[in-house]
């Protein structure tokens, strides 16, 4: 929960220097990518070490494919109405060929990544997955089109073994991509988990930030009766962004003991604030507790 709620701090005071009194989205965006970077390059990294580990043996798939595809489109000639599904099988045999380029990209910027982290791997990443979803669509297309050249059959079986062998790389490739779809998937586990702890954190704080600028007349309301002159304006808007939050907390929360709501207020103020704030934040919240309490 402290992730979330020091992302959403954090999200305040990004508003507070664009000058916005709600998200927006170019805002949005530009925050999401700078405090997540770090998990994003994490959970990239991670993605990438698992497809080019099942990767691995493909190379040994696709010559057989080739081979075998070629042999059958030697034997298909004879047949004029074919054309179309030779091309199918030609457009298979491309793909692959693009698959292995994507790959072969995707493991060079990795291995590049050991020497900086300012390599994007998502792009490979997602030009490896979008390659391999039209392979999909084409090797369920061709097998399709063979219903209709049943003299074929035993010429295209090899081409068709040799395909679901590289489809069920295609498989695991899916898993990696889609993760939270296959839970019970050991393979993958951490996958998933990172990217529902991103996702929780983004959709966690995003949701606190927006009940705090909801409310914030009054939270602020709240804090101005215990200090003394109160002035939004004039606080460091790091402690300012702090206490809404934990207001709106002890407010609004019945799930969040107070305690708790301040306790998380304070840590947070000592790993962002000034030295002084700490202490400031925790009177402040501390008697907004006690006013309730004893109303």
């Amino acid at each position: 929960m402290r992730p979330i709620r020091e992302a959403a701090v954090q999200f305040l005071y990004c508003l507070h220097l664009e000058g916005e009194e709600k998200p927006q989205p170019s805002v949005d965006s530009a925050f999401w990518d700078s405090l997540l970077e770090q998990d994003e390059v994490k959970l990239a990294k991670a993605r990438t070490k698992a497809i080019l580990f099942i990767a691995q043996g493909r190379e040994a798939r696709l010559e057989k494919l080739e081979k075998h595809t070629e042999s059958a489109i030697e034997q298909l000639r004879i047949d004029e109405k074919s054309e179309s599904f030779r091309s199918a099988l030609l457009r298979v045999l491309n793909l692959e060929q693009q698959l292995t380029k994507r790959l072969f990209t995707l493991n060079k910027d990795n291995q590049q990544t050991k020497h900086s982290d300012a390599i994007d791997l998502q792009a490979p990443i997602e030009a490896v997955f979008t390659t391999d979803r039209d392979l999909v669509a084409s090797r369920k297309s061709c097998q399709q089109m063979a219903a209709d050249f049943p003299t074929f059959k035993v010429a295209l079986e090899p081409v068709f073994g040799a395909m679901n062998r590289l489809q069920r790389i295609s498989d695991r490739f899916h898993t990696i991509k889609n993760p939270r779809e296959f839970p019970s998937d050991n393979a993958t586990k951490h996958l998933a988990a990172d990217e529902a702890r991103i996702e929780e954190i983004k959709s966690g704080a995003t949701q606190m930030a927006a009940a705090v600028l909801e409310n914030v007349e009054q939270l602020d309301g709240e804090i101005a009766k215990v200090v003394e002159n109160f002035d939004p304006a004039r606080l460091n808007p790091v402690d300012r962004a702090i206490m809404r939050l934990a207001t709106w907390e002890m407010l609004h929360c019945s799930k969040v003991p107070n305690p708790v709501a301040i306790n998380e207020a304070v840590a947070i103020a000592k790993r962002y604030s000034t030295s002084s704030s700490a202490s400031f934040v925790n009177g402040v919240l501390d008697s907004i507790n006690k006013a309730q309490a004893s109303d």
